[in-house]
């Protein structure tokens, strides 16, 4: 079974650090240089908090002292990977607020420490992220490219880099889609060396499609998703889902025309004219009305018209399909491995 997982998290913990801060500028002051005591003393208040093998999470002290601001991948800087991990929130967000107290040998007051245990904790970033296992590494690039030539046609700002990247709506402050062979970025962020069970995380993402979607402040706020009590995975699935359907993505590729009795004669119309390859915006509908009429095509065959006739013969797999057939769960050799495993 694939693994979905969330990656990369941004949360903000009450944290009244006023005095930490002072005892660390007066070190500095006196002479003692270390990266925390530089980063105190800096106007930006931000210092990174080494991981697991070699993982970082940017740590930043706002609000006058009051409060924290942590951003990693949840799962790289408690396990080293990001292949693997966990769909639930609250356990990696306790476990990476220890992990970073530690390490800036800052204490919590027990009042502090009971929002975190609570999830009283802000979220201001989430990413939601599923696998698709494909049949063979070529598949991986076979999907990109098609997916590619799909999506650029959609009513959506996209970007992609050297054929392994795409992105939707990337700079957005709402949120973002992403599409990718993970080996394609393991090549171009080894695993660190020493990184247990590394050869089976690496074969594992040889044939690995990877969907990831990134949920912001703006997006969060209006989901009514203000904390990490708030957050399950049951909503983070029903998202991905819902982005993923809302792409209109098709596989039909009509051969020849045919009517369909369930389908007015104007859309049947529409429908042998995309067949035979007419640019339909040149046919005298409006812009209204066009998308109208592809809604209900879509909606009653599974086409896409808004997607040409000629990119849709490039295809030669069943791009929606393959992407409709997102599963979740968790992957039972990792857990048996101890690949998921959170730190005491």
């Amino acid at each position: 079974m694939a693994s979905s997982l969330l990656d990369t998290i941004k949360i903000v913990v009450d944290c009244d650090h006023r005095g930490w801060l002072e005892n660390n500028q007066q070190q500095h002051d006196l002479g003692v240089k270390n990266l925390i005591t530089k980063a105190t003393s800096s106007p930006y208040k931000k210092i990174n908090v080494p991981g697991a093998y070699g993982a970082r999470a940017e740590v930043k002290s706002v609000l006058n002292g009051t409060k924290l601001v942590i951003e990693c991948s949840a799962p790289k800087f408690l396990t080293g990977q990001n292949v693997f991990g966990s769909e639930e929130l609250q356990p990696q967000v306790l476990a990476i607020v220890k992990q970073v107290c530690k390490y800036l040998v800052l204490r919590l007051s027990p009042q502090e420490w009971r929002k975190v245990e609570d999830g009283l904790v802000a979220i201001h970033r989430v990413d939601v992220v599923g696998h698709l296992k494909m049949k063979n590494p070529d598949m991986v690039g076979k999907l990109l490219r098609s997916l590619k030539m799909q999506i650029m046609f959609l009513d959506k700002t996209t970007s992609n880099y050297k054929d392994q990247t795409l992105y939707i709506e990337q700079n957005s402050d709402w949120k973002s889609l992403k599409f990718y062979g993970k080996a394609a970025e393991i090549n171009y962020r080894p695993l660190n060396e020493s990184l247990p069970h590394r050869e089976f995380i690496e074969r594992y993402c040889e044939d690995l499609f990877r969907l990831e979607l990134v949920l912001r402040r703006r997006f969060l706020k209006a989901k009514g998703i203000k904390y990490v009590r708030d957050w399950t995975p049951k909503i983070g699935r029903s998202i991905l889902r819902s982005d993923i359907i809302d792409l209109g993505l098709t596989d039909v590729s009509l051969k020849h025309f045919e009517h369909h009795p369930n389908m007015g004669s104007l859309q049947n119309c529409i429908l042998a004219l995309h067949a035979a390859g007419v640019d339909l915006r040149t046919v005298g509908l409006t812009q209204r009305q066009l998308k109208t009429h592809a809604t209900t095509i879509r909606n009653k065959i599974g086409l896409n018209i808004n997607v040409p006739r000629s990119v849709q013969l490039l295809s030669d797999i069943p791009v929606r399909s393959l992407i409709h057939s997102l599963r979740f769960g968790k992957n039972r050799k990792a857990i048996e491995l101890g690949v998921t495993k959170l730190p005491n």
